[in-house]
């Protein structure tokens, strides 16, 4: 199960960084557990690369470890869950090796990761895991949601789905209603606790400041219903490796006051997908303007089209 959250270095299962964020999570979901409550289709709603991650694999190890110890045990079984080497624990998200084709989790993969084997008995754990990354409908469509819906409604009793998205909306209802659905905090609350910024978003020096002011008024531009601010920011990105935790921060920025018509949740999403797309480029070698011009316009889709 190597997957790029265990081989990135971006720090998204890092306990420092975002264990309190998902202390609240991880407790309740313990004490369900205990109490013999707690139901086999998990919906974490957070940000990605802010603490989501790490509350689902947290989670994937409370739920197969043979000590019943609970959130953040230290037995061999948890430690190889946060090592992504398990077996009785895997992930599904789009495969970027499957070429020709969407961005988007696939049926066959549904059939062929979680159909065909979800009545095995775990290898070694107390349960089999599977965590679905990205299940909103433009990553987790109907043809594979419908693989899966009938898997997600009756599984084997020591099975557990954890399925993650940043915005339950977006979630196919189908998927959405047959899961409890458990929030993270989000960026604006994150923010406020670290004291306004996010200090892993600010790039430093002039020419990082400077950029995050163009980035802001682009998007404030763009709220007006004008997206040209946006093509006209992200082709003209400077050459440095800061640009995508500058545009980030100045999403985030906006974030924190609030602005747009969702209190800013739309911008905090923006800014999870800017620092999730710096990993991307980094792995992929894909050039800055074009990752941040998609992350923009998806942003305007949904946040200023979407919102007409």
């Amino acid at each position: 199960m190597t997957v790029p959250w265990w081989d990135d270095d971006t720090g998204v299962l890092d306990r420092d960084r975002f264990g309190e964020q998902v202390e609240d999570i991880l407790q309740r979901a313990r004490r369900a557990q205990l109490e013999g409550h707690l139901p086999h289709g998990l919906l974490l709603v957070g940000l990605e690369g802010m603490g989501r991650e790490l509350a689902a694999v947290e989670l994937a190890a409370m739920l197969t470890c043979p000590e019943n110890a609970g959130p953040w045990c230290g037995c061999n079984s948890c430690r190889r869950v946060r090592r992504g080497i398990h077996p009785d624990v895997e992930r599904v998200a789009y495969d970027p090796d499957l070429k020709g084709t969407k961005d988007v989790i696939k049926a066959d993969q549904v059939r062929d990761t979680i159909v065909s084997k979800v009545g095995a008995r775990p290898y070694e754990g107390m349960a089999r895991v599977w965590i679905l990354d990205r299940v909103e409908r433009q990553w987790f469509p109907p043809s594979p949601a419908n693989v899966f819906l009938k898997t997600l409604e009756e599984p084997p009793p020591a099975v557990h789905f954890i399925l993650l998205a940043a915005n339950p909306g977006s979630v196919l209802p189908t998927i959405r209603s047959r899961c409890q659905t458990l929030r993270l905090p989000g960026a604006v609350a994150l923010a406020a606790r670290e004291g306004d910024e996010l200090p892993e978003l600010i790039a430093s020096g002039e020419g990082a400041r400077e950029f995050a002011r163009r980035v802001r008024a682009a998007l404030t531009e763009a709220a007006g219903g004008d997206p040209l601010a946006l093509v006209v920011v992200s082709r003209s990105l400077p050459g440095e490796p800061w640009v995508y935790q500058a545009a980030a921060a100045a999403a985030l920025e906006l974030a924190t006051s609030g602005t747009g018509a969702d209190g800013g949740e739309g911008f905090s999403r923006l800014a999870a997908r800017l620092v999730e797309a710096e990993s991307r480029a980094r792995v992929l070698n894909i050039r800055p303007e074009r990752l941040i011009l998609s992350c923009l316009m998806q942003w305007y889709e949904e946040a200023v089209e979407g919102a007409a």
